[in-house]
This record gives structure tokens, C-alpha cells and sequence, in this order.
């Protein structure tokens, strides 16, 4: 799980990205909020631009800056277009979903839905998820390995349920439940060749990530050029790259790197973390993840903001303003920045560690 416009501001960027969890529930109804914010993490977590070199790894999450002031945070960008996909593979799975009682808004192939695999703790898309990359593997196999490795329920154990591969709401990635049917829960099961579209879309990320790491600053023309040749080279026909405007003294500088999606067939090259304003840190923002427990004496946010101000300033920022987004407390002592550009902001916001 596992996204720029060309020649677009970092606002539009913005706009883009925050636009890309926006689903429905295939029964009829939206999702409610619950249920929509935790796809939305798993989306997050499983379109990570660095994908692993090994799919089947769970992955973690932490505190990191964001495109904009938190409050009005990024994900994803994407497009709010709903196509149902008339294809031969689709043919037998909406036979059955009428038959069933209920129908799939928003067939899937299987090069859409690669981004990634959510295994979940119950039959319920408000359950608990332990997230993997889509490596080609089985996306049950995988998950029956975190079942009995105790990943999912915290204990190890033999007695590892039926498990069944839907395809999620959104599309994208795939969601493993146990003791139920795709069925039952209004999903669409896991498209035929999902395991080669998997492998193939692993490989390419695979490449793309380690191709960008080993030159440390690529130029957006550059990477744009390089990422159209590796889809040519990994057969992967019919996939769209966007580009973005690198611009002076922002986020958008000229160094890029990558997300792939694969609902929407797209190759996004978008500006490197840490390029322009979003390189200015303090020590107060990066703390160990120890130091940030609840519990712990909170950070004081006026010492944080005058050294933040005093660093901004020497880096040529000084017309950027700092603002507290949430107060730092004994259940979330530390502090993660977020950068907005257009409104030359620092939102400071409270987090803790674990």
C-alpha cells in the first residue's frame, strides 16, 4: 500500500494526494469513518515510495513529517474515478456476486490490486491489520505464517483459521479475513493471476527503489526517463508516469523519488523527503522513539518553537511562521513537524513513542 501532477505547486500536490482515499463500500453504503480510516493507514503503509525487497515482511509505522500542517494531512494522490472493469476474468466473478444477493461495483483485475496485502484479526474491515508488501506470494499463505507466528493475536499457535484474499474496497490491495467468503462480506475475491501481477509489479518496485538509493539525487526529468524504460523493460504496457515542476527554495526540489500504484496503473515521481525547508530539524523533532513514551515529561513547546525559529532563520527561512497544531502532554511528550509551503507554516503536532 504500496502519486503528482506535472508542472503542479506543492499546494496542488497536496490537493492531489489528499484526495486519493476517497471509497465506497461495495454493499451500497460508504464506509463509515472507522472503517475508512484504518483502509486509509493500510493504504499508507503498504504504498510506502521505498517498497522492500522482500514483499512479506510486516511494516511498521512511525511519526513522520508530513507534506502539510498536520490537520490536514497527506496520503496518497489519486483519482476519485469509479470504472467498472469489464473483462474476461471478470465475467465469472460478477455471475456470482449477483448470484449471492449483492453486486461488485468496481471489478478489479489483478495488475490493480499489487499494492499490497492487509491481513486482518477478524472478519470485519474494522479489525486489526498486520500489513505486507505483495511479493507474488500466496496472500493467505502469508498471513497464515503471521497467524501461527503469533503477529496477528500476540501468541503463537497451531489452530490457524480459514483464511480467505478479497480484494479491498478501495482496490489496490488485498485484504486476508478469517472464517468467512469475500462473499459475506460484500468484497470481491482475488482476481485470477494476481501471483504473476504481483511478482511483476514487485520486481518493478523492487528495481525502481534500488535504482533511486543508489543515485542519491536524481533530477525529475531523469527519474521520469528512467521509470518509462523500467516498465518497458519489466512488460508492464498501459502504465502512466507523472512528473512534477521542481521549483527553488520548497519541498518540490530537484531531487525525486518515487510511488507506484497500482488501481490506477501510475508511476507518480514526486520531490525526496527532506529537500528545501523540510531539511531545516532541530533535535527536539527527532528523538528517539524511548524518549517519546507516555509518561515521560513533555517537550516545551516554546523552547521547540525558538529553536526551530532560530534554525529556519539561518537556513534562509525566516518568513516561515511555527505554529502548535496539538500541545505536547504526558501521554504524547514529543513533537513531529509538518511543512505547509503555501502558507509558509510549521504546524508542531504532539505524538508518543512506544
Amino acid at each position: 500500500m504500496f502519486r503528482n501532477m506535472t508542472t503542479r505547486t506543492d499546494t496542488d500536490i497536496a490537493a492531489i494526494r489528499a484526495d486519493f482515499f476517497a471509497s465506497a463500500d461495495p454493499a451500497g453504503g460508504e464506509l463509515d469513518a472507522t472503517a475508512a480510516a484504518r483502509l486509509a493507514g493500510i493504504r499508507q503503509a503498504i504504498t510506502s515510495h521505498v517498497p522492500a525487497a522482500h514483499g512479506s515482511e510486516p511494516t511498521g509505522r512511525r511519526p513522520a513529517r508530513s507534506w502539510r500542517a498536520p490537520g490536514r494531512r497527506l496520503e496518497h494522490p489519486g483519482q476519485r474515478r469509479r470504472r467498472a472493469v469489464v473483462a474476461a476474468v471478470g465475467i465469472p466473478v460478477l455471475l456470482a456476486a449477483t448470484a449471492a444477493g449483492w453486486e461488485i461495483v468496481n471489478v478489479r483485475t489483478a495488475t490493480q490490486v499489487t499494492d499490497g496485502v492487509a491481513c486482518y484479526a477478524a472478519a470485519s474491515l474494522h479489525a486489526s491489520t498486520t500489513v505486507a508488501r505483495a511479493s507474488g506470494q500466496d496472500p493467505a499463505s502469508v498471513c497464515a505464517r503471521y497467524w501461527a507466528d503469533g503477529v496477528i493475536t500476540g501468541k503463537r499457535s497451531h489452530n490457524v483459521p480459514s483464511l480467505v484474499a478479497c480484494v479491498l474496497p478501495d482496490g489496490g490491495a488485498v485484504g486476508v479475513f478469517p472464517g468467512t467468503t469475500c462473499a459475506a462480506l460484500h468484497l470481491q475475491p482475488l482476481p485470477a493471476g494476481y501471483r504473476q501481477a504481483a511478482r511483476q509489479f514487485s520486481a518493478l518496485s523492487a528495481g525502481l527503489a534500488a535504482w533511486f538509493r543508489a543515485s542519491r539525487c536524481v533530477h525529475e526529468t531523469v527519474a521520469v526517463a528512467h521509470v518509462k524504460e523500467a516498465l518497458r523493460q519489466h512488460g508492464l504496457r498501459g502504465w502512466r508516469v507523472v512528473g512534477y515542476k521542481p521549483m527553488q527554495r520548497s519541498i518540490s526540489g530537484p531531487c525525486a523519488t518515487f510511488t507506484a500504484e497500482s488501481r490506477t496503473h501510475t508511476i507518480h515521481v514526486l520531490p525526496a523527503f527532506g529537500q528545501g525547508v523540510e531539511a531545516v530539524t532541530i533535535p527536539a523533532l527527532n528523538q528517539p522513539s524511548s524518549k517519546c513514551r507516555p509518561g515521560r515529561a513533555p517537550e516545551r513547546a516554546t523552547t521547540v518553537i525558538r529553536q526551530l525559529h532560530a534554525a529556519l532563520r539561518a537556513a534562509g527561512y525566516g518568513q516561515w511562521k511555527v505554529v502548535i497544531v496539538s500541545p505536547a502532554s504526558t501521554a504524547q511528550p514529543c513533537y513531529t513537524a509538518g511543512y505547509d509551503p503555501a502558507a509558509h507554516q510549521v504546524g508542531l503536532s504532539s505524538y508518543g513513542g512506544f
